[in-house]
C-alpha cells in the first residue's frame, strides 16, 4: 500500500518543529530571544541551534545562521541541498538570504514574524507550520519573553527612580541637620559665636 507522501511530511514537520523549540526553550534559559531551529536532511537531523546573539556579542548568531553552519561543517559541504530548516518563527531577511546561499530547499517555520515584510527568495520554499496549536505554542514564547523583558525593564526603571528619590530626600535631611545643628556646618564660626554669646551677658 502506497503512502500518503502529505500526512508523512505533516507528521514530519511536526515532529521537528518541536525539536527547534526544544533548541528555543535553551535560549531562553540565556536570557535571548528563544528562536530555535534543526535542518534535516534525508529525514535526519543534521544540526540544531539556537539564538546566541547576547551570548556571543554577535549580531549574525540568529539560531538558524548558526544551524547551517554546524551542518555545513558535518557535511564538509557549504552546500546544503535536499535539506530542510525548521525555525520556530519566519526567518529574518538575513536568515533568509543565507539560507538561499547554502541551498536548502525547504523553510518550515513555527509562527509568522510581522517584520518580514520583504520580498522572500523564489528560490526558497517556505511555509508556516500545518498545526495551529503548535504555532500557537511558537507565538506565546516569544510574546512571553518580550512581555517579561518589558515588565523587568520597567520594573528597574521604577526601582532606580526611587533609589534617586530616597537619596534626594536623605540629602535633603542631611542638609536640614547641618542647617540646625550649626557646629556641622562649614560656614559656621565658633569664635564669633562666643563673642556674640559674650557682649549678650555684658548687656545684661
Amino acid at each position: 500500500m502506497r503512502k500518503n507522501t502529505k500526512t508523512t511530511n505533516v507528521k514530519s514537520d511536526l515532529f521537528f518543529i518541536k525539536e527547534a523549540l526544544k533548541e528555543a526553550k535553551k535560549s531562553l534559559k540565556k536570557s535571548e530571544v528563544p528562536i530555535g531551529s534543526v535542518i534535516v536532511n534525508k529525514g535526519k537531523i543534521i544540526s540544531k541551534a539556537h539564538n546566541l546573539m547576547e551570548t556571543l556579542n554577535d549580531a549574525t548568531a540568529h539560531a538558524e545562521i548558526i544551524a547551517i553552519r554546524k551542518a555545513s561543517k558535518k557535511t564538509n559541504n557549504w552546500r546544503l541541498n535536499n535539506s530542510i530548516i525548521y525555525s520556530t518563527i519566519e526567518p529574518c531577511k538575513m536568515c533568509y538570504s543565507v539560507i538561499e546561499k547554502s541551498r536548502i530547499e525547504r523553510v518550515v517555520y513555527g509562527c509568522a514574524s510581522l517584520e518580514n515584510n520583504f520580498v522572500k527568495p523564489q528560490a526558497v520554499n517556505s511555509q508556516i507550520i500545518n498545526s495551529p496549536e503548535l504555532e500557537k505554542v511558537c507565538r506565546n514564547i516569544i510574546q512571553d519573553f518580550f512581555i517579561q523583558t518589558r515588565t523587568k525593564g520597567v520594573e528597574m526603571t521604577v526601582k532606580t527612580k526611587k533609589s534617586s528619590k530616597e537619596k534626594r530626600n536623605a540629602d535633603r535631611r542631611k542638609g536640614s541637620d547641618k542647617r540646625w545643628i550649626g557646629g556641622n556646618s562649614p560656614s559656621f564660626d565658633r569664635r564669633k559665636s562666643d563673642r556674640r554669646m559674650g557682649e549678650r551677658r555684658e548687656k545684661k
